[in-house]
């Protein structure tokens, strides 16, 4: 498990409604196919405060966008 993030290449498919959450604020779980690994292969984001994103963060679906993200605690 590494603490410095790793950048990606996602397609996002699905965002989900947002929801309120105390620990992150209002967030979205975004899902969708990464594209910088072959095979390529399907990876949820989460959490995305994407009202909190300013104008050029933020992203429509099917629009390939580069993140950065760490994995998943366990």
């Amino acid at each position: 498990m590494t603490d410095s993030p790793e950048r990606i290449r996602v397609v996002p498919t699905v965002k989900a409604y947002p929801e309120a959450s105390q620990r992150h604020g209002e967030t979205v779980c975004v899902a969708g196919v990464r594209t910088d690994v072959g095979p390529y292969r399907w990876v949820r984001l989460w959490p995305i405060n994407f009202r909190g994103l300013s104008f050029d963060e933020q992203f429509k679906k099917h629009e390939e966008i580069e993140i950065d993200v760490l994995p998943a605690s366990q």
